[in-house]
């Protein structure tokens, strides 16, 4: 039941960030909306707030502006309190042993303020011109994402339905007026994709007051979004991730992660998500080798990932030892020789001192399949002559070109 609450009044809210995209009234101003975008959807909450301030102050009548301050504002706080963590160490006792903190008021105070000017010039907007569709689905974006903030730290659930449906009213009358106005169909799939989800109990008794939905209907809108979608395809992209995690279809969702990471290479939340699916699909070896990545990442800083929090450091050690301990626990009981390399591997190696590598491979199977599933060679055109022993936590820095695991390791690593 919570669940798809939060995500109906958490990633609806999101639709504000690309709104006016295509639309923008100067090249100036368009800089500060796109830094901030990217900012916003990189992780970087400090550095897209100081954009979309500065965006703020140079269109101070423009209502999405506004949206996209408050939004990276709350953002930033849902952070802070610990509601926008990945799922990947959802069992790890040690990640959710923390003294969450409590939220801020003066946060609180400067978001109402700032999502209340928005709404007062959208509604200016439409009292002078109710045909304009952009600053309607500005509108629906600022209650939703009103109802987002009730919902999540003010924890007034009728309050934040009650945004919502606004929020889906406003949706529903845009697509009766402009149908090909594809963005506003994330919305309005929220709402049916929610609604639908609910106990059969509770859906016969809302009927009452109108409100119904379907979940298929929901999740085919999400869906056209991120396809046909112009101004808000990344969070639909985003949201319908989720709602295949939810519908157990994991590796579908994996295609997605894998298409934002393209796009927002420094968000490490995403790499994340993109391992947790792959466990839930029951692919552990290419879990695996994205938490590897992600490590080499954050241990060389790439992409700015060394500004990984310590405590979510420290559980993705924790996630990759688990994984390796667990592989190495699910290797069938062999002959040795069925993990003995061909004279044909061997010649190929000798000139890189490889072959000296396997005459100290012990006999014993457990023993051989434990040493090798901790080797991983890298190269370019030949193979490196010098590439060093080491245990698996060592190597958790390297990025290589190919790995071996003795684990069913598919033929080329999971991209991430």
């Amino acid at each position: 039941m919570r669940s798809p609450l939060v995500r109906l009044f958490g990633f609806v809210a999101l639709d504000a960030f690309l709104l006016g995209v295509g639309f923008l009234p100067a090249a100036e101003t368009a800089d500060y909306r796109q830094i901030g975008h990217d900012h916003f959807f990189n992780f970087e909450y400090d550095l897209a707030i100081a954009a979309y301030r500065r965006l703020v102050e140079e269109s101070p009548k423009d209502y999405r502006a506004y949206n996209h301050l408050s939004t990276a504002i709350l953002y930033q706080e849902l952070l802070r309190l610990g509601m926008l963590e990945t799922s990947a160490f959802k069992r790890d006792k040690e990640f959710l042993k923390w003294k969450k903190p409590k939220p801020d008021p003066k946060v609180g105070e400067e978001f109402e303020r700032i999502l209340l000017e928005g709404r007062e010039l959208a509604q200016a907007a439409l009292k002078k011109s109710p045909d304009d569709i952009l600053a309607r689905y500005a509108l629906a974006t600022n209650f939703s994402l009103h109802g987002n903030y009730q919902f999540m730290i003010k924890k007034s659930h009728f309050g934040a339905l009650r945004n919502g449906m606004r929020a889906n009213k406003q949706s529903r009358r845009i697509l009766k007026r402009q149908p090909d106005f594809v963005d506003a169909y994330l919305v309005a799939g929220v709402h049916e994709y929610v609604v639908g989800s609910l106990p059969w109990a509770i859906r016969a008794v809302i009927v009452l007051g109108g409100i119904r939905g379907n979940k298929k209907k929901g999740q085919e809108f999400v869906t056209r979004v991120t396809r046909e979608g112009n101004l808000a395809r990344n969070e639909a992209r985003a949201l319908l991730a989720l709602l295949l995690r939810r519908e157990r279809r994991p590796i579908d969702a994996a295609a997605l992660l894998r298409g934002m990471m393209e796009d927002f290479p420094r968000n490490c939340v995403l790499h994340l998500e993109l391992g947790s699916m792959y466990l839930d699909a029951k692919q552990p070896e290419r879990a695996l080798e994205v938490f590897r990545r992600a490590w080499a990442k954050v241990e060389a800083n790439e992409d700015g990932f060394g500004r990984m929090s310590p405590r979510t450091k420290k559980a993705l050690a924790r996630k990759i030892e688990e994984i390796e301990k667990e592989l190495e626990e699910s290797l069938p009981s062999v002959p040795a020789a069925a993990v003995a390399p061909s004279p044909v591997l061997l010649q190929q190696t000798r000139s890189a001192g490889i072959s000296r590598l396997y005459s100290r491979v012990p006999t014993s199977h457990s023993t051989s399949a434990s040493l090798f599933s901790r080797i991983r060679l890298g190269w370019n055109d030949r193979i490196s002559k010098s590439w060093p022993l080491a245990s698996s936590s060592a190597l958790r820095g390297i990025s290589p070109t190919i790995s071996l695991s003795i684990a069913s390791t598919p033929s080329r690593p999971a991209s991430c």
